[in-house]
């Protein structure tokens, strides 16, 4: 059994609790920076989602009395395809179970619907004990029509993950106020840069 391998292998008492708990902790922030990375709105037609992954790379910190947003450190965010990612990878991209995700994206949205994308943590807990965990989602026509206004997003989520902070998984505008983001603002917008001092704030003091 997986949990038991990790928890033998590091030493640490569930490791795989303290990532999942980390990933859901974080997965809108992931889901938001992933959708970032695959350019939609720039070039909609290429469907980046398809062929590439948001790949993110984090080290156990080993020191249990951290609250699970702080357990971890990110050693490297990168944008991968099927021509760059590592051969022990490679199998992410081409999982079986792939085609019924983007089913239920197409049953979930309907119309709205237009991609599937997905991103992967490869994650070291010291010792030589590892994992990786994938997670699929679907991305929407608003979501994809967002702007990415700041280029280095690699730099906006690591602040994000620093500060220990939660959002929504983007929404791409709410309805009558086109020019607000329901997540606060992440990489596509302005307020974001706002939302962002105050969640930092919140985060120091709290």
């Amino acid at each position: 059994m997986e949990r038991d391998q990790l928890a033998q292998e590091s030493g640490l008492r569930d490791p795989l609790s303290d990532l999942m708990d980390w990933m859901l902790y974080y997965d809108p922030v992931l889901k938001n920076y992933a959708t970032a990375l695959f350019q939609l709105k720039r070039f909609p037609e290429r469907h980046l989602e398809e062929h590439t992954i948001f790949m993110v790379t984090i080290s156990h910190k080993r020191d249990m009395s951290l609250p699970v947003p702080h357990r971890f450190n990110v050693l490297r965010v990168s944008r991968e395809d099927r021509t760059s990612i590592p051969p022990s990878l490679k199998n992410h991209f081409d999982i079986p179970g792939r085609a019924n995700y983007v089913d239920m994206g197409k049953i979930e949205m309907g119309q709205r619907y237009f991609g599937t994308g997905s991103y992967l943590l490869v994650t070291d807990f010291g010792q030589g004990a590892w994992t990786t965990k994938h997670k699929f989602f679907g991305i929407d026509k608003d979501i994809a029509k967002a702007d990415v206004v700041r280029s280095e997003w690699w730099l906006l989520f690591l602040e994000y993950i620093t500060a220990g902070a939660k959002m929504k998984f983007c929404c791409g505008k709410i309805e009558g106020m086109e020019d607000v983001c329901c997540c606060g603002g992440w990489a596509h917008h302005s307020v974001k840069q706002t939302a962002f001092r105050n969640l930092s704030s919140s985060a120091s003091s709290g």
